[in-house]
């Protein structure tokens, strides 16, 4: 399977390219400035590997962009218009999360995991909002959080 260049903002003699599968690749954007630099009607080209973003700038009647759609190409990168896919968050989050509470019952000898703490957590709260007199938005909303999490359900609440 190909990467994709994907061509986020185009004006003449300006493109702007995000390649997420290349952030971080230094080496691949050093190689692609390279060939751009050799091109005449290039005014300028600026790659930037941490966010996977290549930016040139050319002379309108230049060979430019059909050179670069080109090299591309050679290099087995797509090219498609508009802004990349997002990765989804949950994913991440929840193996984020999986640590967080993986750690906590190595700390404590498997005898807590976190979502104990967010029990614990959620009850002190409404309590304390409880004690401030603010029984009815904040103080049911942590204690309904609270008794979610004691439940164990994996999925969270809607609010509806």
């Amino acid at each position: 399977m190909s990467d994709t260049a994907w061509i986020v903002h185009q004006l003449a003699g300006r493109v702007r390219l995000r390649l997420p599968h290349r952030r971080k690749d230094v080496a691949f954007f050093q190689q692609a400035i390279e060939h751009l630099d050799a091109l005449p009607g290039l005014e300028r080209a600026k790659a930037n590997p941490a966010t996977g973003s290549l930016l040139v700038e050319f002379d309108e009647d230049s060979e430019v962009f059909t050179s670069l759609e080109t090299y591309l190409r050679a290099q087995d990168i797509d090219i498609d218009y508009g802004d990349p896919p997002m990765a989804a968050a949950r994913p991440t989050i929840k193996q984020g999360i999986k640590q967080v509470d993986d750690y906590i019952g190595l700390l404590s000898e498997q005898a807590t995991d976190l979502r104990s703490i967010g029990v614990l957590f959620f009850l002190a709260l409404s309590v304390l909002q409880m004690a401030r007199g603010q029984i009815l938005a904040p103080a049911s909303t942590l204690l309904w959080y609270a008794l979610y999490l004691l439940n164990g359900s994996d999925n969270a609440p809607s609010g509806d």
